[in-house]
């Protein structure tokens, strides 16, 4: 079972507590802060399999003309604006069970991408997919940033260099694969995808988590409306 429990001291209090001794970083909320990086890890290679795919995808469902474009456009647009609609969500409700919905969601539906030729199945995965990707970044994020209140940017680093390194890995995996088993081949991403979601997921129960740093309020239009100028310039940009 997750345990919750009080944020670390501060580093007054704790170098009060062991007589003057400076800890250079808290290390209560440390194995948290690991979990996290795991699955930013395992959750951005799977993002990145269909970066070098799009020209495949394309000719295996048969669309011409640069109609591809469209389903390009549904995912960019989901794994972008739908973290800012989940962000606004987890600010209102209860949401750490994203991080284990996400990543075998995730999973499941980008390594049938070669199952079907068919533009809407297509799609209707890579915006599941899609979804589910964005859905783990905020939270994700949040709980990262709430390990070590008072070492924040160097959690997030460690955080965020996860994410980096599985952007790297994503495209490598799927070119490799493809290239010689063509889309089906991604089906091999299924099993170990699942498993590694499952190994973390599991080790996530073992760790101390922090009590949620911010009061749950109820979904109200005039909070919406607030954002809408920003989305508003993101769009225009």
């Amino acid at each position: 079972m997750t345990r919750l429990v009080e944020s670390p001291p501060t580093t007054a209090a704790a170098e009060a507590a062991v007589g003057g001794r400076r800890w250079a970083v808290p290390v209560g909320f440390a194995g948290l802060l690991l979990v996290l990086a795991g699955w930013h890890f395992l959750v951005d290679i799977i993002a990145c399999v269909v970066q070098p795919l799009w020209p495949t995808l394309e000719s295996h469902t048969g669309l011409r003309d640069g109609r591809i474009f469209w389903i390009f456009l549904l995912w960019s647009m989901t794994t972008s604006f739908g973290q800012l609609v989940v962000g606004w969500w987890a600010d209102r409700f209860p949401s750490r069970w994203l991080l284990w919905a996400a990543p075998p969601v995730a999973a499941v539906c980008l390594s049938l991408l070669g199952v079907s030729e068919s533009p809407w199945v297509l799609a209707a995965l890579l915006f599941s997919g899609a979804l589910a990707i964005a859905a783990f970044h905020p939270e994700a994020a949040a709980t990262a940033g709430g390990c070590f209140p008072e070492h924040r940017s160097r959690a997030m680093s460690v955080f965020a260099l996860s994410g980096y390194l599985g952007q790297s890995v994503g495209p490598f995996y799927s070119g490799w694969v493809t290239t010689s088993g063509g889309l089906e081949a991604l089906r091999g991403m299924l099993p170990w995808g699942l498993a590694a979601a499952v190994v973390i997921g599991l080790a996530a129960r073992f760790v101390n988590w922090p009590p949620p740093s911010h009061a749950r309020r109820s979904l109200s239009w005039s909070g919406l409306r607030g954002t809408l100028p920003a989305v508003a310039m993101l769009v225009a940009v």
